[in-house]
């Protein structure tokens, strides 16, 4: 299967004309404009002929005249541009092109009727046909396609919004079914050669009964619009609901391993590129480009979540948690590990560890323990573990050994800990990633036990990070790469520690 991407932009593109935000002035200063989205499956198939797939096809020096089939997600103009019709309208003679069939929701049929020849219609050169939710139609090019129900209901004004939907799979796979008109659909695309493409744009969150009649996908193209802006109130998916659809897809094995994640419909809610494609790589997804081409089974290694093994580090209120969260939000399976020893009677902590556990999916395993070791060497393959934090659990090490007044001694006792957690870490088959601190970048403290507590975290520091794939700062909510195992030397692993 060949995959060309005519375009990866939401309705406005990407820069967006009028705007002069970071993201835009970024993109406009690299020359990345993204037009808005449309796909091209094996020269033959079109997905979404929006207002920009014709000329995005001439720059990609590819023909539309091999094209005998168009699936229309929904009738919204960013979508669905009739004048493509038009176009193929006025190719002479009349017939060379072939048959064509088009598949779509009825607001989109309607829209195309005006443009095309009623002949064309009423001898079968064209035809438009509605879709049936769940139903395999066998396209001309011997491809077979299915529309399965989007997450984007219209409300007040024409604006998206989430729609209810049965938590019950079975009845929700019965409605999907039966319902055979939406506003916006997805469609699944599937080869001769058996290889499968989901094109999931324009949608929210999917529900139970789109999710239950999705099959194993090789190539995954996702809408991800609005970014870091989560108060958009819109059906659309964003930085913090695209990881959890992905879990949700990955625990119920329609994403694997060997699926090609690529976002699409993009705009400049997003992070500049750079931070884009960081983020994204946590998850085993990238941003898609305009005019690039996937070629399922001969590109690149499939981007799978990376790194395994990760050390955020930062000060306080520096978003290193968040950070943390973010890196394993993907996966179908997580396990916090909380290593604060209880505290009675301080209420100002307890706020605090409230916060946390509202901001932690309730699909998440939370357990309390210092003994981090047994956890990480349990980890499996595809669990994803996140320990939050060494800061704590050093503090926790130092008072039941009662050191606090023997440095020598409080720094042997958690030194040895940390060697035995990052030999745990060293052979591990899990993604982990722990959380600590930055306590030693200001002025040597004049307390005795703050001095041996930021030597401590200093050798905890150093010695787990030795043994991580990346080590990430956060710095006032931005993260800054320290180290990457993918891109520099192999690490030393004689310690040099004063």
């Amino acid at each position: 299967m060949k995959v060309l991407l005519l375009g990866t932009g939401a309705a406005d593109g990407w820069p967006q004309p009028f705007c002069r935000c970071a993201s835009c002035v970024h993109a406009r200063s690299e020359g990345n404009v993204r037009a808005r989205s449309g796909v091209l499956v094996d020269e033959c198939v079109l997905i979404d002929p929006s207002p920009d797939v014709t000329v995005s096809a001439a720059l990609a020096g590819v023909s539309l005249d091999r094209v005998t089939t168009i699936l229309i997600g929904h009738s919204h103009f960013d979508h669905l541009d009739p004048s493509v019709f038009l176009a193929r309208e006025w190719i002479i003679p009349r017939g060379e092109l072939g048959p064509l069939v088009v598949h779509g929701p009825a607001s989109a049929l309607e829209q195309i009727r005006p443009w095309i020849n009623p002949d064309r219609l009423s001898s079968g050169d064209i035809g438009l046909h509605e879709v049936v939710m769940g139903a395999d139609i066998t396209l001309p090019s011997g491809h077979s396609a299915r529309a399965l129900p989007a997450e984007h209901g219209l409300g007040a004004n024409g604006w998206p919004t989430s729609r209810q939907h049965s938590e019950s799979a079975h009845e929700a796979v019965h409605e999907a079914v039966r319902e055979a008109v939406s506003e916006a659909v997805l469609w699944e695309v599937t080869s001769t050669h058996g290889q499968r493409l989901l094109h999931a744009t324009d949608t929210g969150p999917l529900p139970s009964s789109t999710r239950a009649l999705m099959r194993p996908l090789d190539v995954l193209l996702v809408e991800e619009t609005f970014g870091d802006t989560l108060d958009h109130g819109t059906a659309h998916l964003d930085l913090a609901t695209l990881p959890h659809l992905l879990s949700e897809l990955r625990g119920e094995s329609i994403v694997h391993d060997q699926t090609e994640i690529v976002a699409i419909h993009l705009s400049h809610h997003n992070p500049a590129e750079p931070e884009l494609v960081r983020r994204l790589a946590a998850w085993g997804a990238r941003p898609g480009r305009d005019r690039e081409v996937i070629t399922v089974g001969t590109s690149a290694e499939p981007c799978v979540p990376q790194p395994r093994r990760v050390l955020v580090t930062g000060g306080a209120r520096s978003g290193k948690s968040r950070e943390a969260e973010h890196l394993v939000a993907s996966h179908a399976k997580v396990t916090y590990v909380a290593t604060a020893a209880p505290r009675e009677d301080d209420a100002e902590w307890d706020d605090r560890v409230a916060v946390h556990r509202e901001r932690r999916p309730a699909t998440w395993t939370t357990i309390e323990t210092a003994d981090l070791v047994s956890v990480v060497a349990t980890a499996s393959d595809h669990d994803a573990v996140l320990i939050d934090c060494l800061t704590l659990w050093a503090t926790r090490i130092i008072d039941e050994s009662d050191t606090w007044d023997t440095p020598s001694q409080a720094r042997a006792v958690v030194r040895d800990r940390a060697r035995d957690l990052a030999s745990a870490l060293a052979h591990t088959s899990g993604t982990i990633v722990l959380v600590t601190n930055e306590v030693g970048s200001g002025i040597m403290p004049v307390n005795a036990a703050a001095r041996l507590f930021a030597d401590v975290l200093g050798d905890v520091n150093a010695i787990i990070s030795r043994e991580c794939d990346e080590v990430l700062l956060a710095v006032a909510g931005r993260v800054i790469p320290v180290h990457s195992a993918r891109s520099a030397l192999e690490p030393s692993h004689q310690e040099s520690l004063s």
